[in-house]
Protein backbone atom coordinates (compact mmCIF):
# COMPACT_ATOMS: atom_id res chain seq x y z
CA UNK A 1 0.00 0.00 0.00
CA UNK A 2 1.23 3.42 -1.08
CA UNK A 3 0.26 5.25 1.91
CA UNK A 4 2.08 8.86 0.26
CA UNK A 5 -0.73 8.78 -1.97
CA UNK A 6 -3.56 8.94 -0.25
CA UNK A 7 -2.06 11.72 2.47
CA UNK A 8 -3.70 14.72 3.01
CA UNK A 9 -1.88 17.41 5.15
CA UNK A 10 -3.80 20.31 7.20
CA UNK A 11 -1.82 22.80 8.67
CA UNK A 12 -3.04 25.73 11.26
CA UNK A 13 -1.98 26.91 14.13
CA UNK A 14 -1.53 23.87 16.23
CA UNK A 15 2.09 22.70 18.44
CA UNK A 16 2.25 18.84 17.23
CA UNK A 17 1.59 16.55 14.16
CA UNK A 18 -1.52 14.19 14.27
CA UNK A 19 -2.60 11.29 12.18
CA UNK A 20 -6.10 10.47 11.15
CA UNK A 21 -7.78 8.13 8.69
CA UNK A 22 -11.03 10.05 7.18
CA UNK A 23 -14.17 8.23 6.12
CA UNK A 24 -12.96 7.38 2.84
CA UNK A 25 -9.82 5.93 4.17
CA UNK A 26 -7.43 8.16 3.34
CA UNK A 27 -4.75 8.83 5.32
CA UNK A 28 -4.86 13.11 7.27
CA UNK A 29 -1.93 14.65 8.64
CA UNK A 30 -3.03 17.95 10.90
CA UNK A 31 0.47 19.58 11.08
CA UNK A 32 1.72 22.73 12.64
CA UNK A 33 2.48 26.03 9.65
CA UNK A 34 6.42 25.65 10.50
CA UNK A 35 6.91 22.29 10.24
CA UNK A 36 8.45 20.94 6.61
CA UNK A 37 7.71 18.17 4.11
CA UNK A 38 10.78 16.15 5.04
CA UNK A 39 9.47 15.93 8.65
CA UNK A 40 6.06 15.55 7.73
CA UNK A 41 7.44 12.48 5.42
CA UNK A 42 9.60 10.74 8.56
CA UNK A 43 6.47 11.45 10.58
CA UNK A 44 4.63 9.24 8.49
CA UNK A 45 7.37 6.57 8.01
CA UNK A 46 7.83 6.37 11.81
CA UNK A 47 4.11 5.40 12.16
CA UNK A 48 3.33 3.12 8.86
CA UNK A 49 2.52 0.33 10.85
CA UNK A 50 -0.40 2.15 12.54
CA UNK A 51 -1.43 4.02 9.54
CA UNK A 52 -1.85 0.61 7.73
CA UNK A 53 -3.98 -1.38 10.27
CA UNK A 54 -6.30 2.11 10.76
CA UNK A 55 -6.78 2.18 7.32
CA UNK A 56 -7.87 -1.43 7.37
CA UNK A 57 -9.82 -1.04 10.36
CA UNK A 58 -11.53 1.40 8.43
CA UNK A 59 -12.36 -0.88 5.25
CA UNK A 60 -13.73 -3.08 7.38
CA UNK A 61 -16.02 -0.59 9.09
CA UNK A 62 -17.33 0.60 5.70
CA UNK A 63 -17.96 -2.78 4.71
CA UNK A 64 -20.20 -3.55 7.53
CA UNK A 65 -22.32 0.49 7.09
CA UNK A 66 -22.90 -0.89 3.85
CA UNK A 67 -24.91 -3.56 5.22
CA UNK A 68 -26.80 -0.99 7.46
CA UNK A 69 -27.46 1.26 4.24
CA UNK A 70 -29.44 -1.62 2.18
CA UNK A 71 -32.93 -1.34 2.93
CA UNK A 72 -34.86 -3.76 2.63
CA UNK A 73 -33.12 -6.51 2.89
CA UNK A 74 -30.32 -5.45 4.42
CA UNK A 75 -29.66 -4.78 8.50
CA UNK A 76 -30.20 -3.02 10.99
CA UNK A 77 -29.08 -2.70 14.78
CA UNK A 78 -31.04 -1.85 18.02
CA UNK A 79 -29.87 -2.64 21.91
CA UNK A 80 -26.82 -4.58 20.23
CA UNK A 81 -28.07 -7.18 18.51
CA UNK A 82 -28.25 -7.08 14.50
CA UNK A 83 -31.76 -7.56 13.08
CA UNK A 84 -32.49 -8.17 9.24
CA UNK A 85 -34.93 -5.60 7.22
CA UNK A 86 -37.94 -6.88 5.74
CA UNK A 87 -41.27 -5.99 4.62
CA UNK A 88 -44.77 -7.48 5.55
CA UNK A 89 -48.42 -7.02 5.68
CA UNK A 90 -48.02 -5.57 9.06
CA UNK A 91 -49.46 -2.39 10.48
CA UNK A 92 -46.50 -1.13 12.59
CA UNK A 93 -42.65 -1.73 12.65
CA UNK A 94 -41.87 -5.21 14.90
CA UNK A 95 -38.93 -7.22 16.05
CA UNK A 96 -39.66 -10.78 16.17
CA UNK A 97 -36.39 -13.11 16.55
CA UNK A 98 -33.70 -12.02 14.02
CA UNK A 99 -35.70 -9.50 11.72
CA UNK A 100 -37.16 -6.02 11.99
CA UNK A 101 -40.72 -5.97 10.19
CA UNK A 102 -41.96 -2.97 8.28
CA UNK A 103 -45.18 -2.00 6.56
CA UNK A 104 -45.01 -3.07 3.38
CA UNK A 105 -45.08 -0.40 0.68
CA UNK A 106 -44.21 2.70 3.10
CA UNK A 107 -40.29 3.93 2.97
CA UNK A 108 -37.98 1.93 5.04
CA UNK A 109 -35.56 4.32 6.19
CA UNK A 110 -38.31 6.67 7.30
CA UNK A 111 -40.23 4.10 9.00
CA UNK A 112 -36.95 2.87 10.80
CA UNK A 113 -35.60 6.98 11.62
CA UNK A 114 -39.42 7.64 13.15
CA UNK A 115 -39.47 4.52 14.85
CA UNK A 116 -35.82 4.56 16.73
CA UNK A 117 -36.60 8.37 17.69
CA UNK A 118 -39.49 7.25 19.06
CA UNK A 119 -38.29 3.64 21.03
CA UNK A 120 -35.14 6.38 22.16
CA UNK A 121 -37.62 8.83 23.93
CA UNK A 122 -39.36 5.89 26.20
CA UNK A 123 -35.88 3.49 26.68
CA UNK A 124 -34.22 6.70 27.49
CA UNK A 125 -36.03 8.36 29.74
CA UNK A 126 -37.16 5.28 32.09
CA UNK A 127 -33.80 4.36 32.07
CA UNK A 128 -32.44 7.74 32.98
CA UNK A 129 -35.21 7.85 36.26
CA UNK A 130 -34.31 4.70 37.44
CA UNK A 131 -30.03 5.10 37.68
CA UNK A 132 -31.09 8.61 38.72
CA UNK A 133 -32.92 6.85 41.71
CA UNK A 134 -29.99 4.24 42.11
CA UNK A 135 -27.16 6.91 42.39
CA UNK A 136 -29.20 9.87 44.51
CA UNK A 137 -28.67 12.20 41.06
CA UNK A 138 -31.10 13.56 39.60
CA UNK A 139 -31.14 15.88 36.44
CA UNK A 140 -33.34 19.04 36.04
CA UNK A 141 -34.61 17.25 32.46
CA UNK A 142 -33.85 14.79 30.42
CA UNK A 143 -34.05 15.10 26.66
CA UNK A 144 -33.05 13.05 23.27
CA UNK A 145 -31.37 14.64 20.24
CA UNK A 146 -30.22 14.35 17.16
CA UNK A 147 -26.86 14.52 18.09
CA UNK A 148 -23.95 13.31 15.59
CA UNK A 149 -20.94 13.34 17.33
CA UNK A 150 -21.53 12.38 21.06
CA UNK A 151 -23.68 9.78 22.60
CA UNK A 152 -24.36 12.47 25.47
CA UNK A 153 -24.11 15.51 27.30
CA UNK A 154 -24.78 17.05 30.66
CA UNK A 155 -25.18 20.87 31.08
CA UNK A 156 -23.96 22.70 33.83
CA UNK A 157 -27.79 23.29 34.58
CA UNK A 158 -27.79 19.04 35.23
CA UNK A 159 -30.07 18.86 32.32
CA UNK A 160 -29.01 15.43 30.51
CA UNK A 161 -29.41 14.96 26.80
CA UNK A 162 -28.58 11.26 24.83
CA UNK A 163 -28.20 11.29 21.01
CA UNK A 164 -30.97 9.04 19.51
CA UNK A 165 -28.36 6.93 18.02
CA UNK A 166 -27.48 5.19 21.32
CA UNK A 167 -30.34 2.69 20.90
CA UNK A 168 -28.07 1.02 18.63
CA UNK A 169 -25.82 0.45 21.36
CA UNK A 170 -25.54 -2.60 24.06
CA UNK A 171 -27.75 -2.28 26.76
CA UNK A 172 -24.78 -2.27 29.63
CA UNK A 173 -23.16 0.46 26.95
CA UNK A 174 -26.34 2.45 27.46
CA UNK A 175 -26.56 2.28 31.22
CA UNK A 176 -22.48 2.96 30.75
CA UNK A 177 -23.43 6.55 28.65
CA UNK A 178 -26.50 7.48 31.43
CA UNK A 179 -24.51 6.73 34.41
CA UNK A 180 -21.85 8.88 33.57
CA UNK A 181 -23.44 11.71 32.45
CA UNK A 182 -25.44 11.37 35.75
CA UNK A 183 -22.36 11.39 37.30
CA UNK A 184 -21.73 14.99 35.88
CA UNK A 185 -24.05 16.11 38.27
CA UNK A 186 -21.77 15.82 41.08
CA UNK A 187 -18.28 16.05 39.32
CA UNK A 188 -18.60 18.77 36.51
CA UNK A 189 -14.96 17.47 34.92
CA UNK A 190 -12.97 14.42 34.04
CA UNK A 191 -10.81 14.26 36.87
CA UNK A 192 -10.03 11.59 39.28
CA UNK A 193 -13.25 11.74 41.17
CA UNK A 194 -15.27 11.74 38.10
CA UNK A 195 -14.25 8.54 37.09
CA UNK A 196 -13.98 6.69 40.69
CA UNK A 197 -17.76 7.80 41.16
CA UNK A 198 -18.47 6.35 37.52
CA UNK A 199 -16.66 3.00 38.64
CA UNK A 200 -18.07 2.42 42.01
CA UNK A 201 -21.70 2.43 39.52
CA UNK A 202 -20.28 0.78 36.31
CA UNK A 203 -16.94 -1.71 37.46
CA UNK A 204 -16.65 -1.86 33.63
CA UNK A 205 -16.50 1.63 32.76
CA UNK A 206 -13.63 0.95 30.27
CA UNK A 207 -14.74 -1.80 28.59
CA UNK A 208 -17.98 0.36 27.63
CA UNK A 209 -16.22 3.54 26.89
CA UNK A 210 -13.81 1.44 24.76
CA UNK A 211 -16.61 0.38 22.95
CA UNK A 212 -18.00 3.17 22.15
CA UNK A 213 -14.78 4.53 20.87
CA UNK A 214 -14.42 1.44 18.43
CA UNK A 215 -18.05 1.44 17.64
CA UNK A 216 -18.57 5.53 17.00
CA UNK A 217 -18.97 4.77 13.19
CA UNK A 218 -22.19 3.02 13.63
CA UNK A 219 -23.56 6.67 14.27
CA UNK A 220 -23.10 7.62 10.21
CA UNK A 221 -25.92 5.39 9.03
CA UNK A 222 -28.02 6.90 11.47
CA UNK A 223 -26.47 10.24 10.10
CA UNK A 224 -27.67 9.45 6.72
CA UNK A 225 -31.36 8.68 7.71
CA UNK A 226 -31.80 12.19 10.02
CA UNK A 227 -29.99 13.90 6.68
CA UNK A 228 -32.83 12.12 4.34
CA UNK A 229 -35.81 12.44 6.52
CA UNK A 230 -35.09 15.15 9.41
Amino acid sequence: MNIQNEVKIIRSARKTMTLQIDAGGSLVVRAPFHVREKAVSEFIQMNQEWIIRAQQKKREQQSKLERYRKQPGGAFLYLGKEYIICETKARRIRLIEDRIELPEGTDPGRELYQWMKKQAGAVLREKTREKADMLGLMPHGISITQARSRWGSCSGRNNISFSFCLMMCPVEVIDYVIIHELCHIQEKNHKQPFWRLVEAFDPAYKEHRQWLHEHSYYMDIMQELQDMHS
